[in-house]
């Protein structure tokens, strides 16, 4: 492995840069077919962070966002490494999407600190440095057919997920486990806006995963929803 990528890297980040190795390139057919219909996309961002301390907690928190915005990071056998970003840079942007899951990790945990929570994305390119534009066909190739968030999800084996992605994505989410039973779907009050919240149980393979989708951090009432996914956690 390239030692440009050796500080911080886990055991689990490295089982995921394999897997990267191995699904995220351009002779994978799959992935060969969803450019050819968007030229624009860009290279493939792989998992924000799998922290240090992310399996000292009986509570492992792996938090979900749609897609990353641009090419962060840096480039690695035709895909993004963003481990070193995220952990020295990202994580202290005081945008919504890092500044609320600081807050969020605070809350649960004691600490802020990013090593205890894990951290990706559900698409891995994206075509907008903007609003997250993906297309259907983007979502059902890199979601449905390569499978490449259900096989991150196998690899850290969380406990809990939390999925920042609103109502978009909820025809793709239950195709990512072996079995999916919804419990509850609502939406919650947070400031003034009626945010969707939708509460699951998935199971991938042997791990049992307790699933929360909510709304976009983005201009989220932060002491609201903060505390409503944070005591979701905790229950």
């Amino acid at each position: 492995m390239d030692e440009l990528f050796q500080p911080s890297i886990n055991d689990c980040e490295k089982r995921l840069l394999k897997l990267y190795e191995n699904i995220l390139t351009d002779q994978n057919p799959v992935c060969t077919k969803c450019k050819s219909n968007n030229t624009d996309l860009t290279s493939p961002v792989g998992a924000w962070v799998v922290g240090n301390k992310f399996y000292s907690h009986s509570k492992r928190i792996l938090f979900v966002g749609k897609n990353a915005r641009g090419n962060p990071g840096k480039s690695y056998h035709g895909f993004q490494v963003v481990f070193s970003t995220a952990r020295n840079c990202l994580w202290k942007k005081p945008w919504p999407y890092w500044n609320y899951t600081r807050a969020i990790t605070d809350a649960v945990y004691g600490n802020d600190d990013i090593e205890n929570i894990a951290f990706t994305n559900l698409v891995k390119c994206n075509d907008s440095d903007g609003k997250d534009s993906t297309s259907e066909h983007t979502k059902e190739y890199c979601i449905c057919q390569l499978k490449v968030i259900g096989k991150e999800i196998d690899i850290i084996r969380p406990t809990h997920i939390v999925f920042y992605t609103s109502w978009t994505y909820d025809d793709y989410i239950p195709l990512i486990f072996d079995t999916y039973t919804e419990i509850e779907k609502r939406k919650v009050k947070i400031g003034k806006k009626e945010m969707p919240w939708m509460e699951a149980i998935g199971q991938l393979n042997d791990n049992l995963i307790k699933i929360l989708r909510v709304g976009h951090p983005e201009r989220m009432k932060k002491d609201e929803y903060v505390s409503a996914i944070s005591k979701w956690i905790q229950l």
